[in-house]
């Protein structure tokens, strides 16, 4: 029967266009995050709320310096959400 499959004892040659980075020891990034929201039935315990919620991230050392990050990205991240809730009130437990 004929190998469906064939492999080579060498390693696959490295793209150049993403070589690897030597990174720097420490952290790789830092962030900050925040989140909020406000009740829009007046009891953040039961009814309608709208929250918000948001997040910066800043990449480090050799992270923010890889090509990859400078081809393809930033060394700032961003994210961010909105959104409503319904928040139901349980009955009492006990």
């Amino acid at each position: 029967m004929p190998a469906i499959i064939s492999t080579s004892p060498r390693p696959a040659p490295q793209p150049r266009a993403f070589s690897s980075v030597r990174a720097d020891g420490g952290f790789k990034s830092y962030s900050l995050s925040l989140f909020g929201s406000h009740s829009l039935s007046g009891d953040l315990l039961k009814g309608l709320s709208l929250f918000a919620a948001g997040s910066y991230t800043r990449l480090r050392g050799g992270l923010r310096r890889s090509l990859i990050v400078s081809v393809a990205g930033s060394p700032n991240q961003w994210f961010g959400v909105i959104g409503l809730a319904y928040t139901f009130q349980s009955a009492p437990v006990g």
